[in-house]
């Protein structure tokens, strides 16, 4: 099967979607927005402009507060289960959430 990431990021997205299935089957519901969405639309082509902006770090620091944010209302705010679905230690996730301005 086409896989668009790395192995760490399956194995993120299998073991949160194993956190939030309540019973022995994983649903669509505990599957990413994303990723459901890439697969129910054809990938759309990016617009070419004349003058391009590259800004890898803002482009990854959006999409790391998306994910977050998305995380932290999926499991209702409980930071500590967060932490664990994104695989990172809850102090840094208090870090990013300072730093992006989630409360």
């Amino acid at each position: 099967y086409d896989w668009p990431g790395n192995l760490r990021e399956m194995k993120n997205v299998i073991k949160r979607a194993v956190l939030l299935t309540d019973g022995p089957v994983i649903t669509l519901d505990s599957l990413p927005r994303e990723m459901i969405e890439t697969v129910q639309r054809p990938a759309e082509q990016p617009e070419k402009t004349s003058s391009p902006i590259y800004d890898l770090k803002a482009l990854q620091e959006s999409q790391e507060r998306e994910l977050i944010v998305k995380t932290l209302q999926e499991v209702r705010y409980n930071k500590s289960r967060a932490a664990r679905i994104l695989n990172i230690d809850r102090k840094t996730l208090y870090l990013k959430m300072e730093k992006y301005g989630i409360t």
